[in-house]
């Protein structure tokens, strides 16, 4: 219902690279990527988002677990941006 497929692919390629061949991967957060592209693509209250913004989010902030911040599919929401993450979220996706 939103248009988070950029984050959802990006953080598939993240959690795929950091896989390290144990059968349980720490799953990282759709909805703090989404988050943090908004803030950053230039189009805050516009749906969706650019792959080069995410790929950028995942080089300089990372992504927190998806525990701390899970994906909640709702309507769409023109305001991802001006929400605030949970607290630590920040600093655990950029020690990811």
């Amino acid at each position: 219902r939103r248009g988070t497929c950029v984050a959802f692919a990006t953080v598939a390629l993240l959690e795929y690279h950091l896989h390290d061949g144990t059968p349980r991967t720490l799953r990282r957060s759709e909805e703090f990527v989404y988050w943090a592209c908004k803030r950053k693509d230039g189009y805050p209250r516009v749906e969706g988002t650019f792959v080069g913004t995410a790929r950028r989010i995942l080089v300089e902030d990372g992504a927190c677990r998806h525990t701390t911040w899970p994906y909640r599919a709702r309507a769409i929401v023109r305001e991802d941006a001006l929400r605030l993450p949970p607290t630590g979220a920040i600093e655990e996706g950029r020690a990811a």
